[in-house]
């Protein structure tokens, strides 16, 4: 007679197969870069000269793994630049490390940075619209408030519905094209728009905690770096 388990098989009922051990050994390199300096890349290639390809003869004789790593700051695919998802690919990648290594995941250079702080992706609906409220009537920033109309569109496919920062392509085509100075010139109207639309919702998030409509959690949001992200998730990933 077949088990229960042949016979959910021969069902195609696959919920709750068995994971195949991982023969690989994946580590994150976590470090942070600002602009074109680089401020571990003499670690990181020592990494690379010196340490990674020895890593991998030994795992390859010792336990028959595969050694595998992973450094993000080698540079982030533009798709990734243009929607906003630098954050989110790091995160991603960490989370592969986590699931398929067998042993360490993840390599940690603090440097002397902090990391850039980039601005929210995504913001829930009601906050955004409180945060622009306050922009608009506590701040007077009335040029601030339309600026963010411009650059964040509602998403009510989202649960809770929120408000996305929109491609930068999209509201700046020349970033993405050929001629090198269309390109830098869009690049630095990005950077401009990019530094003011930080800069007032970090006014705003402040006014808000000032006056306790939200908490320090949503006022970290706003002025929490890349890499202290990665570095919370790491930690919280091992404690918990």
């Amino acid at each position: 007679m077949e088990s229960s388990y042949q016979m959910d098989m021969l069902r195609g009922r696959c919920q709750e197969l068995p994971e195949v051990r991982s023969k690989v050994v994946r580590v994150f390199v976590s470090s942070t870069f600002s602009g074109r300096e680089y401020y571990t890349l003499s670690e990181r290639d020592s990494l690379i000269d010196s340490v990674f390809s020895k890593l991998k003869d030994y795992c390859r004789e010792k336990y028959g793994l595969e050694f595998q790593y992973s450094d993000m700051r080698w540079g982030i695919e533009n798709e990734s630049a243009d929607n906003h998802s630098e954050v989110e690919t790091c995160l991603n990648e960490i989370k592969l490390c986590q699931k398929y290594s067998v042993a360490t995941n993840f390599v940690v250079l603090l440097s002397h940075r902090y990391g850039s702080r980039p601005t929210p992706a995504t913001i829930h609906a009601s906050l955004f619209e409180q945060l622009q409220r306050i922009i608009l009537f506590d701040l007077n920033l009335t040029e601030d408030a339309e600026l963010l109309s411009q650059w964040y569109q509602l998403d009510t496919n989202c649960i809770p519905s929120a408000y996305i920062l929109r491609p930068i392509s999209s509201m700046l085509p020349n970033i993405k094209s050929t001629e090198l100075n269309e390109m830098k010139k869009a690049a630095k109207e990005w950077t401009k728009i990019n530094n003011r639309i930080r800069t007032c919702l970090r006014q705003a998030a402040a006014k808000c905690f000032e006056q306790g409509q939200i908490n320090a959690n949503e006022y970290d949001d706003f002025f929490i770096s890349g890499k202290f992200l990665c570095l919370l998730y790491l930690i919280f990933f091992f404690l918990y």
